[in-house]
């Protein structure tokens, strides 16, 4: 019996005690009377409060599994963008070298054109 059934039973039962054995073990039950008003709007107020601590309970269950669960969709997007990161840095290097090369290969035949064109003018 939870705290809700108990202020339900206190609400609603006669005070009494009553033995539901006779001349056996001596097995009694419990009853309360007729409360105060008083005490009545506490109790269905402490009750109306539980049960919405209750649903308030499963709710915030709920979103929190939510969150996990898009929590390890966002880890999974992470892993996958550093994945792609790494494959864009690796062309982007090899794209730098091959702009390197074409620029050493522009150069060394540069300087010797220009060269040659200088030793035509002199001689």
């Amino acid at each position: 019996m939870d705290l809700v059934d108990f202020a339900e039973l206190l609400l609603n039962a006669p005070l009494f005690v009553l033995e539901l054995q006779s001349g056996g073990c001596n097995f009694m039950g419990w009853f309360e009377g007729p409360v105060d008003e008083f005490v009545r709007g506490l109790l269905v107020d402490l009750r109306d409060i539980v049960w919405g601590l209750k649903r308030e309970r499963v709710e915030l269950k709920a979103a929190l599994a939510d969150a996990v669960v898009k929590m390890e969709q966002q880890k999974e997007e992470i892993s996958a963008l550093k994945v792609e990161n790494e494959a864009l840095k690796a062309a982007n290097k090899a794209s730098m070298q091959k702009s390197l090369m074409k620029t050493d290969l522009l150069i060394g035949l540069a300087v010797p054109a220009a060269a040659a064109v200088v030793f035509m003018r002199l001689g």
